[in-house]
């Protein structure tokens, strides 16, 4: 269970997931992005106190030699030696971090410790024929019983909203920023090319028949990165329009009863089950996030609600 060990940010203050064994872990660093919006709106100093002393150690981590070294190796050494960001996911939860920080405070070393950690990943788990990102180095190697590579749905989502959510704060005269727009295309293309029939991706995005299932979190992210990319004038509207409005929909078809969306994965790392009925927060999350987007682009023109796939809530004992 992470802690609040950190000792001046008051209510500002950061978790730790794991603070002996992995102090830089990004998860600890989501919630950051919520504090900077609101120091964005109060520019009240104490907000972004724990934020920039956590970010700070985290980019002299990602800057040592120590790592740049380990870098050249992370495909040889155990997973969580090789990087500071090992899994894909990663990227959501830290890289905006470094990026507002870096524009919030006009120091610039938060934004190069997300270029070199950014690239470092996306070397080691970015794959350039099917423009997917593996969820870690442990599923590089490992193939769904039709032989399938396996890209989790979530996973990819992950990195999609990640990519929407730097892009506002790496400046256009940054050369590096192109890297990060021609990604974020490659990884549309690819999702476009292979999005369900009824709007969704599959938990397991290459394979339908062992993962037969409409997942909404994935879905919700990829619909907010790509509806962000056509309001930012990033992706092809004409090519992309009728890709969001048709995973719109299948969000929309995914609540339940109650108003709440449906359809989720639960908590994981790689593809699995999908029942009807489960709704967690961070699908909510980016169902809001892809609402804000899909505003934007009003008046849609949804299609008819989807049948949608899942397995019926578990019998509980």
């Amino acid at each position: 269970m992470g802690s609040r060990s950190s000792p001046n940010g008051g209510p500002w203050t950061l978790f730790y997931v794991d603070q002996k064994n992995e102090p830089n872990h990004a998860d600890d660093m989501c919630s950051a992005q919520a504090f900077l919006d609101y120091y964005a709106e109060t520019k009240d100093p104490v907000a972004l106190v724990d934020t920039e002393r956590r970010t700070a150690l985290t980019t002299e981590r990602i800057l040592s030699q120590e790592m740049t070294d380990k870098a050249t190796r992370a495909a040889e050494l155990p997973q969580k030696e090789g990087l500071t960001w090992y899994w894909c996911d990663a990227l959501f939860m830290a890289a905006p971090v470094h990026a507002r920080l870096s524009a919030t405070t006009g120091d610039p070393k938060y934004l190069q410790a997300m270029h070199v950690e950014w690239t470092r990943i996306s070397d080691l788990l970015y794959d350039q024929d099917e423009h997917l990102f593996f969820r870690d180095k442990s599923f590089m190697e490992k193939k769904t019983k039709a032989g399938k590579k396996v890209f989790w749905a979530r996973g990819n989502g992950w990195v999609m909203g990640a990519l929407a959510r730097i892009l506002p704060y790496i400046p256009e005269s940054d050369q590096l920023r192109s890297r990060y727009v021609e990604q974020l295309k490659e990884i549309s293309a690819k999702l476009a090319s292979i999005q369900r029939p009824d709007g969704t991706w599959s938990p397991s995005l290459l394979d339908y028949e062992q993962f037969p299932y409409s997942e909404s979190s994935g879905t919700a992210l990829n619909t907010f990165a790509m509806a962000w990319g056509i309001n930012n004038g990033v992706l092809d509207e004409k090519t992309y329009r009728p890709v969001v409005e048709k995973a719109w929909a299948a969000l929309l078809a995914a609540r339940t009863e109650k108003g709440l969306l449906g359809y989720v994965q639960g908590v994981g790392a790689q593809p699995a089950k999908v029942h009807a009925d489960l709704t967690v927060g961070y699908a909510s999350g980016a169902f809001l996030m892809a609402a804000a987007q899909m505003a934007q682009l009003a008046p849609l023109n949804l299609p008819a609600s989807p049948s949608l796939n899942a397995l019926p809530a578990p019998e509980k004992n």
